[in-house]
């Protein structure tokens, strides 16, 4: 053979693919499959996250995750130097517009950047452009509806009465040009519609853009709420004491959280993904290569260069390649669009909209898995070229992995010890085969195993579960009702009524009831020091508020005190024990110049006073007494023990005492909130009875004081289509590895039984019987399983508790389980799959006589 023989070269590399049909389908098939389970995983792993970001974005009415209120130019122009900070936008508010005659919309101008990159995401069906001169307006479909304008047209006349939030409450008529109409999907129950106008609007109006009301900012991913507001603190000077940066999740973030806790488990999740289809193709390669070294053996021994061994191997190589790229990206691509799309829309966006900005096709997971599945290929051929090399031509004509030296004195017994430990011999004489084999099965029984603990912990239901069957709240807020105070609300005037309160106890299958109890008082924040964090924050100013004192049995203190000492917070849980002091609760409204106050606040009084006493003069008001400021306690905090709060949210002054504490101030106590957890059986009976109640209290009650009926079923049941989105996504990722660990095990057995077929034979020619033939075979198995099974219930169920724990730190509502059952039925199913694999094999060997066998084997 001359060795410059390019076309003798591409002949023998064209008929050995020909020759080599079976190991052509199953080099090719790995490929198509390895492929296909890589994209498949990211893309719907992708589509699930990208669906979670859209229904935030919507939801939200925006991406912005972080906020500066009341900046300055400098502030600006120094966060926009952050590399850290991706997008920021600057949003002003104009003022207010009419709707119809009771309601107002708000006006607003954005920048470029808030509406292109921050705001723009979260709309859909957006038509025109943003405006430019100063009487083109941006409205809402829903606004336009109410001008009774159902068929909008790009620079159409609208009439509307505009005002400043500076011009008082003074609305002037204006005609507008509309620039662009946009369709938005926050609820429209609480949030106002929103026009936009121009940069030319504002200077006509002579409205300044600095101070901004809102500097819009969108962190890097890597920063979650709490990271980037300490970074930003560290980075921006604030200009006093009351500024403060408002920080979230970004929605990527959030909705990586949402499904895999944290980055680490995530991390975890694709490297498994990785390392799993690495060993699955590089066992079916590197086992099909090193079978064909006997053949490469002889072409040495003909004059073939190493070069030309390689072109050789290459060849063949490229060709299953490409057909396995072609049918498993056309598969990957098929199947992943299908699924997402479909189950999107059809679970997912119910009212907010369509799925068409979520890409069904990811360029970048198809050129990974292609990349990932030719490199792994060229590896492993590139290795059983080397051992080629490495052998002489005589060596590797007579190569085989596993050694021909038999021991006899252990195959004439027939002592199953003897036969034990001949299969463990078997199984670990090749000790990277072996640890390839056990790795990779242990790998996919354990992500197997993870997906359902993440998808059992994670799943949504686990936190609305922790809520009560029914809950019955009123919708009272007392700086809202400040004008029926005290005359129509006062101290004796119930929330909910004790004749109802008794009368949802003796409903028949009512199994607990919990009782949120406290009562309102009036404060003077000007004259207690212990109050002025709170009052910066909110820059309150008023002489009077009121506040909400909520009583906390010693269960829940002791709870907080031990959140409080994990933690580190600067709170006197013993004060608030012993009914001597109140903790203020707040919605992360304090920027660290106020946190560093409130440290020097404990211990000062607070003075209540009776509501009989709001608006009247000093002399007339009744004083229930004074209190010690036991710290502050952000409730924002995702590790704040659950409380059942009857308000929540800023600018409200809620403080939490105990029973003893309440009692000294001598308060009428009053009901806020009743949780009822009933008889699952008899829920919708009781449903309608509550009901009922809920609805003769509403029709003896003002409009003000109404109470609010939930129901956790009603919540459950509207959030089962984003729990089906989710556990469908996850349940696919480890139905995956699952899959990848079964065929790397089945590969990893077979071919190299296959291998050993010689050894067999020679074994049965010295006297191995049938029956000892095939227990040997079905030990290697047992032997294989039993190991996976002790790492997964040993190592794996460490790896999975850390898991949960890290889990745990990002989601306050995750449950660790590790699923027993499925432990069990994969061991069963496994050691099923083991025996039937040695049945096989034993069935394949005996098929012809020894005479024969031992001929072609040698051939």
């Amino acid at each position: 053979m001359k060795n410059d023989n390019c076309s003798m070269v591409y002949k023998l590399a064209d008929a050995y693919y020909r020759k080599n049909k079976s190991k052509n389908i199953i080099l090719t098939s790995a490929i198509a499959m390895s492929i296909f389970l890589i994209y498949s995983v990211f893309a719907i792993i992708s589509g699930k996250m990208d669906a979670d970001y859209l229904l935030y974005a919507r939801n939200g009415g925006e991406i912005t995750s972080t906020y500066l209120e009341n900046a300055s130019k400098e502030q600006y122009e120094s966060i926009k130097e952050l590399d850290y900070i991706e997008e920021l936008g600057i949003k002003k508010y104009v003022g207010y517009a009419k709707v119809n005659k009771m309601d107002e919309g708000i006006v607003e101008y954005l920048d470029k950047v808030g509406f292109e990159k921050l705001v723009k995401p979260a709309y859909g069906e957006i038509h025109g452009k943003y405006p430019e001169e100063k009487n083109e307006i941006m409205l809402p479909i829903r606004w336009l509806k109410e001008y009774g304008i159902d068929n909008p047209q790009i620079g159409m006349n609208i009439d509307m009465q505009l005002r400043n939030k500076e011009s008082g409450e003074e609305y002037e008529n204006r005609g507008m040009i509309l620039s662009g109409y946009y369709t938005d999907y926050v609820d429209p129950g609480i949030n106002a519609p929103i026009a936009y106008v121009s940069y030319k609007y504002m200077n006509e109006q002579k409205i300044d853009i600095f101070p901004v009301d809102e500097i819009m900012l969108l962190q890097s991913n890597l920063y979650d709420v709490f990271s980037i507001e300490e970074q930003l603190y560290k980075d921006i000077e604030m200009l006093d004491e009351q500024q403060q940066f408002i920080g979230q999740n970004t929605l990527v973030r959030q909705s990586m959280e949402d499904l895999f806790g944290n980055y680490l488990v995530m991390g975890c999740c694709i490297l498994i993904i990785m390392i799993s289809a690495f060993l699955l193709i590089y066992n079916v390669v590197n086992i099909s290569v090193r079978r064909e070294i006997k053949q490469y053996g002889l072409l040495k021994t003909l004059g073939c260069s190493l070069k030309q061994l390689k072109t050789i191997v290459r060849i063949q190589t490229e060709k299953m390649l490409f057909k396995g790229v072609v049918i498993g990206g056309i598969l990957g691509v098929g199947v992943v669009g299908i699924l997402i799309r479909g189950t999107l829309e059809r679970l997912f966006f119910k009212g907010k909209g369509d799925a068409d900005s979520i890409s069904i096709f990811y360029w970048g997971y198809l050129l990974l898995a292609i990349g990932i599945v030719s490199l792994t290929t060229f590896f492993a051929t590139n290795l059983a070229v080397k051992k080629t090399v490495r052998l002489s031509a005589v060596e590797s004509m007579r190569y085989s992995e596993y050694s021909n030296h038999v021991f006899v004195k252990h195959i004439h017994s027939a002592k199953k010890t003897s036969i034990l430990w001949m299969a463990w011999r078997n199984v670990k004489r090749i000790p990277t085969k072996f640890m390839i084999s056990i790795l990779s099965l242990s790998i996919g029984y354990i992500a197997a195993l993870g997906t359902l603990v993440i998808t059992v912990g994670t799943d949504t239901t686990n936190n609305i579960l922790k809520n009560p069957d029914f809950k019955i709240s009123s919708i009272i807020e007392m700086h809202m009702i400040s004008e029926y105070i005290p005359k129509e609300f006062s101290d004796q005037t119930p929330v909910i009524p004790k004749s109802e309160v008794e009368a949802i106890k003796n409903i028949d299958g009512i199994e607990t009831v919990n009782i949120s109890k406290g009562g309102f008082a009036v404060i003077h924040p000007q004259e207690d020091k212990a109050l002025s964090p709170k009052m910066k924050a909110s820059a309150g100013e008023s002489r009077e508020e009121f506040a909400t004192l909520q009583i906390v049995d010693q269960k829940y203190i002791e709870e907080l005190q031990q959140y409080v000492q994990k933690f580190k917070i600067s709170a006197d849980i013993e004060m608030l024990k012993k009914g001597e002091g109140v903790i203020l609760l707040h919605h992360h409204e304090l920027s660290p110049v106020l946190e560093e106050e409130v440290d020097k606040v404990p211990g000062t009084n607070i003075s209540f006073y009776n509501l009989d006493s709001y608006g009247k003069d000093d002399t007339e008001k009744i004083k229930l007494g004074e209190m010690k400021c036991a710290g502050y306690i952000d409730t924002k905090n995702k590790h704040f023990p659950d409380l059942q709060m009857t308000t929540n949210g800023t600018n409200i002054i809620y403080f939490i005492i105990s029973q003893e504490g309440f009692e000294k101030l001598g308060m009428d106590e009053k009901k806020f909130v009743i949780s009822l957890n009933v008889d699952t059986l008899r829920e919708p009976i009781i449903k309608q009875n509550v009901e009922k109640l809920v609805e003769n209290v509403n029709k003896k009650s003002q409009e003000w004081n109404q109470l609010l009926l939930y129901s956790n079923s009603e919540h459950l049941a509207s959030a089962q289509s984003y729990i089906k989105v989710t556990n469908l996504v996850l349940g696919t990722l480890g139905i995956v590895l699952l899959a990848i660990g079964i065929m790397n095990y089945w590969n990893t057995i077979v071919t190299g039984i296959q291998t050993r077929k010689h050894e067999l034979v020679i074994m049965e020619s010295i006297g191995m019987t049938g029956k000892q033939l095939r227990t040997l075979l079905i030990a290697e198995g047992i032997w294989h399983w039993g190991i996976v099974i002790v790492l997964v219930g040993t190592v794996g169920y460490g790896i999975l508790w850390l898991m949960g724990e890290s889990i745990k730190k990002e989601l306050a509502y995750f449950r660790f389980y590790f699923p027993w059952k499925l432990f069990i039925i994969l061991a069963i199913v496994l050691l099923i799959v083991t025996i039937e694999i040695a049945e096989l094999i034993y069935h394949q060997t005996k098929k012809g006589s020894i005479a024969e066998r031992l001929r072609f084997n040698l051939e």
